[in-house]
């Protein structure tokens, strides 16, 4: 019986660098080290798209840190992200004269980024603050990757309070460089392995496609 063998990359067709719109926490993320102002959920209290007071987490304890779940789903897989850009609606917790600084950072893929922003905080009433950005990155995106966003309290004594925490994600999405030179060598008689050389860094799999006697091809294995 003859037939023919072929691979294909798995082909995504974008481009051009594109940025989310507003992406707020979808679930709770690694870091639950805040005290929630109601009820025991966190990223719940700072998901609304609007800066505003009426829930919030809070901390008066140095160095500690909450974080939350972003859904990455509007970011195709094969992806780079080259930008996080994170603006927090903040405060701090407590009045009286002092001080109280905060950071926020990103948690992608379970390793936490440097903690950036260097917030002077004011008041006990939640305010947006400026947008703090992760710029220069190459972070690749597949079916499981995770994006955490949150803030931790760095410096001072009277704590920090945060209503909201938004984010957009700046990426580009190409179509992978085909693969080449397709070898096939048979090991026995029911099995016969394939080789290929991959000229793609953003590839999420490839796919296997064979055709009997020369008729329609089907897909028969898929790697990962």
């Amino acid at each position: 019986m003859l037939f023919s063998l072929a691979a294909f990359g798995f082909v995504t067709h974008f481009a051009s660098a594109s940025t989310t719109g507003i992406l707020v926490p979808t679930y709770e993320g690694y870091y639950k080290e805040w005290k929630p102002s109601t009820g025991s959920t966190h990223y719940t209290l700072v998901d609304e798209t609007p800066c505003n007071s009426t829930d919030y987490n809070a901390t008066t304890t140095i160095a500690k840190r909450d974080s939350y779940g972003i859904s990455l789903s509007t970011v195709g897989n094969g992806a780079y992200i080259s930008q996080i850009d994170i603006q927090p609606c903040a405060s701090r917790q407590t009045t009286g004269t002092g001080t109280a600084t905060s950071n926020v950072f990103y948690r992608y893929n379970g390793v936490d980024s440097s903690d950036a922003g260097n917030y002077a905080l004011s008041g006990t009433t939640p305010v947006q603050l400026a947008t703090t950005t992760f710029s220069s990155l190459n972070l690749f995106k597949t079916a499981t990757s995770t994006l955490e966003t949150g803030m931790i309290y760095s410096a001072g004594d009277k704590g920090a309070r945060l209503s909201r925490i938004a984010t957009k994600v700046t990426y580009t999405l190409s179509a992978p460089s085909a693969p080449s030179n397709l070898t096939a060598s048979s090991v026995g008689s029911t099995q016969m392995n394939l080789g290929w050389t991959d000229n793609s860094t953003n590839e999420t799999e490839f796919q296997i496609y064979r055709a009997l006697n020369d008729g329609a091809y089907s897909k028969i294995a898929t790697t990962t």
